[in-house]
């Protein structure tokens, strides 16, 4: 039982399609007040006014643009709202769309853990999302100062954040667990970890990962005896985060990392997509077209557990509609009279 959520809850932690994000809102503003990270170019650090926000995001597309277009891709308004993310080039069926790291995940993190959190704590079985903040303090603590890699992961972690109560991001139902989660977690830190995240930062990253995180498979070996073992982790991709909701993806992806003790890649035996290594522990994803897709065709992956796209388009919205906030307007919600 994972109780580092549901002691606090009497709920189950959210894990799969329940931590996938909703990405139409375009305005981000930096959360992360207390050790905020500067931008990559210096010109995306904490804003406050709404001129400001809209600055912010059109530097966040602006780094993006030219590393998306060499992939085939693009950023442009969908026709269900907002942005989203539009091939150039055509792709076949099964062929990959892009991979990418985590900016931040849950993996590795034993040492972080001890660093983090007190020692009463760490006597629990805690959810992924203890082990993401963290890997997330962790950042924030580096000796002689983060380096490049680090304040790049921040810059990029802070721009998933929008406002509460923007588009995609409204006061969604059973939001108070978080609050109380971030009050839980915040007093759990060790006195240093405390003093480099302030409560209310903290509760913007719950925040980020609650709208965001998409869930990650981690393999790993028994140290003896060889047994392989499988678990559920938690992960921020910047890429899949511009990637928009249909209940009839075009697209399908799967996020895997490998744990710290393998000391050799492992294959995902659904689709051999190649794991990470030991010495390099971040959390990688895949996207791969589910059909042909043609260039302007927008890319869509599915925030649904495959089950559950099995329902009629008012279950489906009834389901998104709780979890994520948004009224589905697909083609295929559309075509159902949902």
């Amino acid at each position: 039982m994972n109780r580092g959520w549901s002691r606090l809850t009497g709920e189950p932690p959210l894990t799969g399609s329940a931590w996938r994000g909703v990405t139409n809102a375009n305005d981000q503003t930096s959360p992360l007040a207390s050790g905020a990270a500067p931008s990559i170019n210096n010109n995306n650090s904490s804003k406050t006014n709404k001129n400001n926000n809209n600055n912010n995001s059109n530097n966040n597309e602006l780094l993006l643009t030219p590393t998306l277009h060499s992939q085939g891709l693009r950023r442009s308004a969908s026709a269900t709202g907002g942005k989203g993310l539009f091939a150039l080039t055509r792709f076949q069926k099964g062929e990959v769309v892009f991979q990418e790291r985590a900016v931040l995940d849950s993996c590795s993190a034993e040492d972080s853990l001890f660093a983090a959190f007190t020692s009463e704590v760490l006597q629990e079985e805690l959810d992924p999302i203890w082990c993401l903040v963290a890997n997330f303090v962790a950042l924030l603590d580096q000796p002689g100062g983060p380096t490049t890699e680090a304040l790049s992961r921040r810059a990029a972690v802070d721009a998933f954040y929008r406002p509460r109560g923007s588009v995609g991001s409204a006061d969604l139902p059973g939001a108070e667990p978080y609050e109380e989660l971030a009050c839980h977690m915040h007093s759990s830190l060790r006195e240093e970890a405390r003093s480099r995240i302030s409560l209310s930062s903290l509760s913007d990253l719950l925040h980020i990962v609650r709208l965001n995180a998409h869930t990650v498979r981690v393999f790993g070996l028994l140290e003896t005896g060889g047994t392989s073992l499988e678990s559920e982790g938690l992960g921020l991709f910047p890429w899949l985060h511009l990637t928009n909701h249909s209940c009839a993806p075009n697209t399908l992806f799967s996020a895997t990392a490998a744990n710290n003790n393998d000391k050799k890649k492992n294959t995902n035996n659904n689709n051999n997509t190649e794991l990470l290594s030991a010495q390099s522990p971040r959390a990688e994803m895949e996207l791969r077209a589910a059909q042909a897709i043609s260039p302007g065709e927008e890319l869509h992956i599915s925030y649904l557990e495959p089950h559950l796209l099995r329902l009629p388009a008012p279950g489906r919205r009834r389901v998104l509609r709780r979890d994520f906030g948004f009224d589905c307007r697909c083609e295929r919600c559309v075509a159902e009279g949902g």
